[in-house]
């Protein structure tokens, strides 16, 4: 997006909707075999629910601003844009992979996060060539915005998670 051209606020929106959907349905995708076990989900020992100003300012900045901004940049602007409209499918493929080895960790290797951070890499990637790398920017800082909320209340959210389980109607509202 250039300086002087205006945000389009219904793209803004949707990938603001986007976001919040994705976040939304991750959680019972990552928390799966607990579900499926009816297992309560675990909550981590060291969680704190008491989060100062100062590392929340910090975080925000690192993990909204600047990791939205870089991994943009990287994976979608000079990985994606060296594949021409003929392979622009095969590039959103290719900068997914390589975006979700980025954020790979052997702790998460059993589970199902290093497929859902594929997808996101993928939507990110789709969002990238449809609307550019503004909004691509927009959906990973409204991704990480909401990742940093849930870290911020951990053991409340997974309470949560737990009420919830995931039932027909968690589905249902999700609909809706």
């Amino acid at each position: 997006i250039r300086i002087n051209e205006k945000v389009n606020i219904g793209y803004f929106l949707m990938i603001c909707l986007i976001a919040f959907l994705f976040k939304v349905i991750e959680n019972p995708i990552v928390n799966i075999n607990s579900i499926l076990e009816h297992k309560r989900i675990i909550i981590p020992d060291n969680t704190d629910d008491k989060y100062d100003v100062f590392p929340f300012i910090l975080s925000f900045f690192n993990v909204v601003l600047l990791t939205s901004l870089s991994e943009e940049f990287l994976f979608r602007k000079l990985i994606l844009s060296f594949f021409n409209k003929k392979n622009i499918f095969i590039g959103c493929i290719f900068s997914s992979i390589l975006f979700s080895a980025y954020h790979f960790s052997f702790e998460n290797i059993t589970s199902t996060k290093p497929l859902i951070i594929f997808f996101l890499g993928l939507i990110l990637s789709l969002i990238f060539v449809k609307y550019g790398l503004f909004y691509s920017i927009l959906l990973h800082s409204c991704y990480n915005f909401l990742w940093l909320l849930i870290d911020i209340n951990k053991m409340g959210y997974a309470k949560l998670l737990n009420n919830l389980n995931f039932s027909y109607s968690y589905w249902c509202i999700i609909g809706l």
